[in-house]
């Protein structure tokens, strides 16, 4: 029979001596929001959709745009808090609102060089893929002691998740033939996590889950835990583009890998407090300045600090693209009939110099797949006893499909782009630190022509997201904290139902209730073609 030893999938991972996890950081729809860039472009700013593209184009180029995205929603949970949630709260009563409201960012610096040859560039991109700003309270709240996070309804999911991943890539594109380019590169990364959440202490056991039966989610029996942790990983990118139709019909192909360490596909993060054990002497800054590693209290008890380890997983990325040109001129016959004439005014050439000289139809379709290798996390067993703690979150394959069109002239570039990705996780596993679902985005974007080497970039858009629940009501309606006493129960055998909507994602208090979330997003920046 095959055994679980630890048990529970996380959107950061698993909690434990070990543990399990099949999740990773929020990915941006679009690598540095740009949308006239894809997998058959030239532009920088498709550096990340195919590095074949950068051969595309000849000369040098340098790129730098900055943006940000920003979440606006809220959460209404639908279920009473308990007796007890609160310090005094002797008998159940609704559940406050809780606002959705913070901003990430988004960058990327970008540059190539032909290597002044007619086959050859090199290239190389900042940029930052994948980050999470979730913040349910303020820093003052994530004490542990103010009213905000007693009657915090998003607690034993989320109080706040900070995490930013920093990718480096090294590439070329080369050109085979006039028809074939080929491309790939090496990418390097640094990811730095932050979260803080809270569960109910439970001495025997010790994954906070332990009300099976019994009331969760009580203020009295919290403890909080706070992780700091950071690490490097690699990976590499590769990519094919061909052009059946000179100047007319671009199809591209390409792979992103996941980003591995020694111990697989994941990332692995570290932390190590500066002043290892707790020092009564200093209850202020128990671990230290700049803290690292994990901090656990456990009701009014002092602060412990440990060392923690922690994998984030990022999924294998695949794009394929096409892209359409069309001219839009005129036969110089055609337009020798059309020259302006005093006799005869009709037609007006100032309405033809508004005409764009070219047009462009652009799709491309993205499938994201989450890897298969098992994360892992350690905590400081001085610090956080054998058990488990679940941060459940089951993660599926989702696809991306855009379509756009862009109006090209001499000075400006415009384009629309509609874009809709699919979940990335079981629509039905939604909670305050899971906001996913069906997601549709609809962006505007522009290249002006400043001097003869010098374009202004900038992007506006905005992401609905719509969350559902197949089959099952409201989302959230799937958690049962039952599921994992009756998986602690039967030793954590895998095989078991209520072991597996554990790690489905199933395993916290209940998280039904009405979500709506909309992301305002919008990036500006220079190009400068050398």
């Amino acid at each position: 029979m095959r055994r679980l030893s630890l048990v529970g999938l996380g959107l950061l991972g698993v909690f434990a001596l070990s543990g399990q996890a099949r999740a990773y950081p929020y990915q941006s729809l679009r690598p540095a929001d740009q949308v006239i860039g894809g997998p058959t472009d030239g532009y920088l700013s498709a550096f990340h959709y195919n590095p074949a593209g950068l051969r595309l184009f000849s000369g040098s180029q340098l790129m730098v745009v900055a943006g940000a995205r920003g979440y606006l929603g809220g959460y209404g949970r639908s279920q009473t808090l308990p007796a007890g949630f609160a310090p005094d709260q002797s008998a159940g009563q609704p559940a406050d609102s809780t606002r959705i409201g913070w901003v990430t960012s988004d960058m990327m610096v970008a540059g190539s060089w032909d290597l002044r040859s007619e086959s050859v560039t090199l290239g190389f991109a900042l940029y930052t893929p994948h980050n999470d700003e979730t913040s349910y309270a303020n820093r003052d709240a994530i004490s542990g002691q103010t009213p905000a996070l007693q009657q915090l309804t998003t607690r034993y999911h989320a109080i706040a998740d900070r995490t930013y991943s920093l990718w480096g890539t090294v590439a070329f594109g080369l050109k085979l033939r006039p028809w074939l380019y080929v491309g790939a590169g090496f990418q390097f990364s640094y990811t730095h996590s932050k979260l803080t959440l809270m569960r109910d202490l439970d001495p025997s056991t010790n994954d906070g889950l332990s009300c099976a039966g019994g009331t969760c989610e009580q203020w009295s029996q919290r403890q909080l835990l706070d992780l700091d942790v950071a690490g490097w990983g690699y990976g590499f990118t590769s990519g094919i583009l061909v052009e059946p139709v000179d100047d007319r019909l671009w199809i591209g192909l390409s792979y992103v890998s996941p980003l591995f360490t020694s111990a697989g596909a994941e990332v692995g993060l570290d932390g190590q407090p500066q002043r290892l054990p707790w020092d009564p002497l200093d209850p202020n800054e128990p671990c230290g300045p700049g803290g690292g590693g994990v901090r656990v209290s456990r009701g009014s008890s002092p602060v412990d600090c440990g060392a923690a380890h922690m994998a984030r997983s990022f999924p294998h990325t695949i794009y394929l693209g096409v892209r359409g040109h069309l001219d839009m001129n005129r036969s110089p016959s055609s337009d020798s009939e059309l020259a302006p004439d005093f006799e005869n005014p009709a037609p007006s050439p100032p309405l033809r110099r508004l005409a764009p000289t070219a047009v462009e139809l652009t799709s491309w379709a993205r499938l994201v797949v989450p890897p298969r290798d098992k994360l892992l996390l350690t905590l400081d067993e001085r610090v956080y006893p054998p058990g488990l703690l679940t941060l459940p979150v089951a993660q599926r394959t989702a696809i991306a499909l855009a379509f756009g069109v862009r109006e090209l002239w001499p000075r400006l570039v415009l384009a629309q782009e509609l874009l809709y990705e699919s979940p990335r996780t079981d629509p039905a596993s939604v909670s305050p630190a899971n906001l996913e679902g069906h997601k549709l985005d609809f962006s505007l974007a522009a290249r002006i022509k400043l001097q003869r080497r010098l374009w202004l970039l900038a992007t506006l858009g905005l992401t609905g997201v719509i969350f559902s629940s197949p089959g099952s009501g409201d989302p959230g309606t799937n958690f049962s904290s039952d599921f994992a006493g009756s998986c602690r129960a039967s030793g954590y055998d895998v095989t078991t139902f209520e072991c597996q909507r554990v790690q489905d994602g199933y395993g916290v208090p209940s998280a039904a209730g009405s979500y709506w979330l909309i992301v305002p997003h919008g990036v500006a920046g220079l190009e400068v073609n050398l």
